[in-house]
């Protein structure tokens, strides 16, 4: 990784909740489309401009991350959404807030199971990470 962009990225991490368990050398593959969304297009005053560049350099040279299934729950544009990557990161888009997670099983186990409520959209996601087991328990 660039040297110049791990200050930028612990810098991030710093201001950013959604970003702060991360370690900016460490970042899974649903970071990259929230940090592109969060700080590399327009205008953030926490960076200068040839921050945003050398971030939005960044980004691009990762590439896209390999995105593996996207879940959503209904049609309308302000549907929750969840994004699963190759990596089996999970990036977690709402009306009122989004989270990144560096592992979808995690997720599933810290915030699903526990609520012993599944909604479609959560069955789907237990699915897609193998858990289909869990989904049984719950509906049972």
């Amino acid at each position: 990784m660039n040297q110049k962009l791990i200050p930028i990225l612990q810098r991030i991490i710093a201001h950013d909740s959604v970003l702060s368990s991360f370690d900016a050398d460490n970042l899974p593959q649903s970071a990259q489309p929230y940090l592109w969304k969060s700080y590399a297009r327009g205008d953030t005053p926490l960076l200068s401009d040839d921050e945003q560049r050398e971030l939005q350099s960044y980004l691009v040279w990762c590439g896209n991350p390999i995105l593996k299934k996207t879940f959503s729950s209904d049609s309308f544009p302000d549907a929750s959404r969840y994004y699963l990557f190759e990596d089996d990161s999970l990036l977690i888009v709402t009306n009122a807030y989004q989270q990144v997670w560096a592992d979808a099983r995690d997720f599933a186990v810290e915030i699903i199971l526990p609520s012993m409520e599944l909604s479609r959209l959560d069955a789907e996601l237990l699915c897609a990470i193998g858990m289909d087991d869990a989904r049984e328990i719950i509906t049972a």
